[in-house]
């Protein structure tokens, strides 16, 4: 594979499963040519420009670690994509959408029956607001989101109705936030791009559709590449 010329852009796919971008990875594996880096990182060149597809596993530790080993490459843009639980009901099934803000919310600290958050221990802050958040106009018109990163998903009526009130989340993953806080010390313009498979409540994965979310999410993604 040629490497990338000055004309050409470098950009960066990472999913926490193989299973979450499937639909992508044999597309660009049969329309394009590729080489594999490692057990978990291919490269695709497409038209002039190389896509890197990563596959980082699940949660912030694995997320922060990937891309703490990418830093040594320049992305001009970095995209993390999956699926994603919804404390929201408005926001449909299959439904995609952008985080444009994550927390870190299960930093801190327990004071009795009280939550105490990273900002008000004065030990930093676990809200991520990007700054170099980047939204090309093909995704213009996908709908904006709060979301929350945890380690354990939510699935008891109890924990759900105080995360509800202390942060008002919309959506939640395991993944957006540690990648954000990641790309912004990178540099690298981002965006995080989710797919709701199930809305967040006590825990029943027959009212979860995640082949529609999936779908959904690696349908618009092979649309934004064939059309860049």
């Amino acid at each position: 594979m040629s490497i990338k010329t000055k004309h050409s852009k470098n950009y960066l796919i990472t999913a926490a499963t193989f299973e979450e971008i499937q639909i992508l990875f044999q597309y660009l594996r049969k329309k394009f040519e590729f080489k594999r880096i490692s057990i978990n990182h291919y490269v695709f060149k497409v038209n002039n420009d190389l896509w890197h597809l990563v596959i980082t596993g699940v949660g912030m530790v694995s997320t922060a670690y990937y891309l703490g080993r990418l830093s040594v490459n320049n992305y001009d843009w970095a995209i993390n994509i999956g699926i994603a639980g919804s404390f929201d009901r408005s926001l449909k099934l299959g439904e995609v959408l952008i985080i444009k803000e994550d927390i870190f919310s299960e930093m801190g600290a327990e004071d009795g029956r009280n939550f105490i958050s990273l900002s008000n221990l004065n030990l930093g802050n676990e809200k991520i607001i990007p700054k170099k958040l980047f939204i090309p106009k093909f995704f213009s018109n996908l709908k904006c989101v709060r979301g929350i990163t945890v380690n354990t998903v939510h699935g008891k009526i109890s924990s759900i109705e105080k995360i509800k009130e202390l942060y008002k989340p919309q959506i939640e993953t395991m993944e957006s936030a540690a990648f954000y806080f990641a790309c912004e010390q990178n540099k690298w313009k981002s965006c995080v791009i989710r797919s709701i498979s199930n809305y967040v409540e006590k825990r029943n994965k027959n009212k979860w559709n995640i082949p529609l979310a999936t779908k959904n999410l690696n349908d618009l993604i092979i649309q934004f590449i064939e059309q860049s």
